[in-house]
């Protein structure tokens, strides 16, 4: 196993010890990563393995346009709606042709589809984007990353610039995207491995692990804060930790999101309920109510992570408003499943 890094760092022992026992969670296939769902196992039949359209530059067109829903909106629901616009519309996954189309015309269709969004903006991307692929890699997403010798330099491909004429990227496109792609397209099988390392997409479950396990330092005290502060931190820890252990990005990613999506999801120090205001609130955490009982054993009281799980993380309206608020857990529901059972002793 490769050392840590010498210098100064976000990968202290403690960040590298937690991520360490996630990792290898993950690859021993222990709850919930036995039974989880990747979003990208929602795509089009024919993009699979055994399909005649795995690898070419329709299925890597797929998966472009998908990073325009990794924001906000459940990935799954988005896959899922996206494979059935790609079986029925072929065409709004062709660059060339998507490329010559009206934003009115784009726009209708992706709300028939449920990814049209507000206002007729993701049509304008999508049909701005397939310019922008059409212009710069013959419409094939294929090719951004070739030749690309590191993570700065896949930003540098992605990220949106302003000027139009002179700028590189795309529509939408920033740091998360440019791991959303390496993502995509790495486990795809779209493009060979990176010879560098890169950081997980961070978003609202890298925001949770992160916090929750103290790898970023986040206020416990139950204030509403941003969360937008912690993005690079989470990026930096995550790539540091991916170049220094020599473990695949790919595996760092899922991990994370799977545990989050299956497990914290439901924890019930994760919750929050709408107030009269109109503001999103934590829900006070009661052991001796059945239901959170209910949650707490199907979610922290079967964690690998649960050891160094020390905060409550709400994540509220992280969609609208990208606040969260943390809280100390006082850990006094009764323990269904021991770590022996888990296979951690």
């Amino acid at each position: 196993m490769n050392q840590l890094p010498k210098h100064e760092s976000y990968l202290n022992p403690h960040n590298c010890e937690v991520l360490d026992v996630l990792v290898d969670a993950y690859q021993r296939k222990l709850p919930p990563y036995d039974t989880a769902v990747l979003p990208q196992e929602y795509r089009p039949e024919r993009m699979r393995e055994d399909g005649g359209l795995y690898g070419t530059k329709e299925h890597a067109a797929f998966f472009f346009n998908a990073c325009a829903y990794m924001r906000s909106t459940n990935a799954g629901d988005a896959i899922k709606k996206l494979t059935r616009l790609f079986d029925e519309r072929p065409e709004f996954f062709d660059m060339e042709k998507l490329a010559s189309m009206e934003a009115g015309e784009v726009a209708g269709a992706l709300r028939n589809y449920g990814l049209g969004g507000i206002g007729t903006q993701n049509a304008i991307f999508w049909v701005e984007n397939a310019q922008r692929m059409m212009e710069r890699f013959d419409g094939d997403p294929r090719k951004i990353f070739e030749g690309c010798s590191s993570y700065e330099e896949a930003v540098e491909r992605v990220r949106n610039e302003k000027d139009k004429k002179n700028g590189k990227g795309f529509l939408g496109f920033q740091e998360k995207m440019a791991s959303m792609l390496l993502y995509f397209f790495t486990d795809e099988g779209l493009m060979t491995p990176t010879g560098f390392a890169w950081p997980m997409p961070s978003d609202r479950h890298a925001v949770r692990i992160f916090s929750a396990t103290r790898m970023v330092d986040v206020p416990s005290t139950g204030e509403s804060f941003y969360y937008d502060r912690l993005l690079q931190p989470i990026r930096d820890i995550s790539q540091e930790y991916a170049d220094a252990r020599g473990v695949d990005p790919v595996e760092v990613t899922n991990a994370v999101w799977q545990l989050s999506s299956e497990f914290c999801s439901q924890a019930p120090g994760n919750q929050s309920k709408m107030e009269q205001s109109g503001e999103m609130k934590p829900v006070e955490v009661n052991p001796e109510l059945a239901m959170q009982q209910r949650r707490w054993s199907r979610s922290c009281g079967r964690c690998f992570l649960r050891p160094y799980c020390e905060l409550w993380v709400a994540l509220g309206n992280t969609n609208k408003y990208k606040t969260i608020e943390a809280t100390l857990k006082k850990d006094n529901f009764h323990e269904q499943v021991s770590f022996s059972d888990m296979g951690l002793v």
